[in-house]
């Protein structure tokens, strides 16, 4: 599957979708280019944003953002991303431990 067939964005587009920081509405362009080219390294491991280079331009995708930040996020805190079966599985195991302790 390509970045192509999906919510096809520029480099621009993609950067006006994010938050900047330091209290700029959106992020720079150039950020965007730097995480197609370069990635991000989170604990050990880099990762870049999907991307193809049509006509001179880098072309990414709405879906290729969405998974971009969805992988890193994971990434950099693994216990915020549960399944339905481990929420259900972790609650059940704070319910037991609170009637243990006599809540």
């Amino acid at each position: 599957m390509s970045v192509l067939d999906e919510t096809r964005l520029s480099v621009s587009q993609a950067a006006a979708r994010l938050p900047g920081s330091h209290g700029a509405t959106s992020s720079h362009r150039a950020t965007v280019v730097r995480w197609i080219t370069r990635g991000v390294k989170v604990k050990g491991v880099r990762y870049r944003l999907e991307a193809e280079r049509v006509g001179g331009v880098w072309v990414t995708s709405a879906e290729a953002l969405l998974r971009f930040r969805s992988v890193t996020t994971a990434a950099a805190n693994p216990g915020a991303f549960r399944t339905p079966a481990q929420r259900q599985r972790d609650s059940e195991r704070a319910e037991k431990e609170l009637i243990a302790a006599g809540w």
